[in-house]
């Protein structure tokens, strides 16, 4: 949708982003179409197009329309988790960025892409982004340069239960207990560092309360 002319580049900066990180069938998507019934609340398809496009575009401050074009070429290829589903048209991104060509930093640039996730809800009353991305666990420091100030909601379950959940979906492909149980101990072996650089800003939910 096209933004309304009072979402301008002081609002959209304003707006906090926060995360959910986990590892698979931890419930995570009930609990994003939980967060999604508020229409403050935007929760977002999992995409890494913030940490991708960070190196690259973290500097840049001013526009051109073919600029924009070659960036939403770049993000379109980038987009896997069925964009059709998920993913409003390019068409009003293209719009949206115009709008703040020569003005848009990268805060402003990737909130705006947020805000093209959903099409159907209104994100005029939008006061919070949530990121739903399980592999943002293994780039934690990059995450804090670019989000200094998120919070975090960190889920977790029962380690038999989600190999066993897991086994049973065939996640990655895989049956294997031993396969799950250690990719399990991976992702949760990452969360010494999480305290460490968010010691204030992480909660935990278990999936099974």
């Amino acid at each position: 949708m096209h933004l309304t002319p009072e979402i301008n580049s002081e609002r959209l900066t304003s707006i906090p982003i926060h995360f959910i990180l986990c590892t698979e069938r931890t419930g995570s998507s009930m609990l994003t179409t939980m967060l999604n019934i508020s229409n403050e609340v935007l929760c977002t398809s999992e995409e890494l197009f913030a940490l991708y496009f960070y190196k690259t575009y973290k500097a840049k401050v001013k526009w051109t329309s073919k600029e924009i074009d070659i960036f939403l070429h770049q993000l379109r290829l980038l987009l896997v988790n069925t964009p059709e589903l998920y993913f409003g048209p390019i068409e009003n991104l293209r719009t949206n960025l115009n709008r703040f060509k020569d003005s848009l930093n990268y805060q402003t640039l990737i909130r705006l892409v947020y805000l093209n996730f959903l099409e159907e809800k209104n994100k005029q009353s939008v006061r919070v982004i949530v990121d739903k991305q399980i592999k943002y666990l293994f780039h934690l420091k990059l995450m804090k340069e670019i989000f200094p100030d998120s919070k975090i909601i960190l889920l977790t379950r029962d380690i038999r239960e989600n190999v066993v959940s897991k086994c049973k979906r065939k996640i990655n492909g895989q049956e294997n207990e031993m396969f799950h149980a250690g990719t399990w101990n991976f992702t949760y072996e990452q969360t010494d560092e999480l305290h460490h650089l968010y010691p204030e800003s992480v909660l935990i939910i278990h999936y099974e309360d």
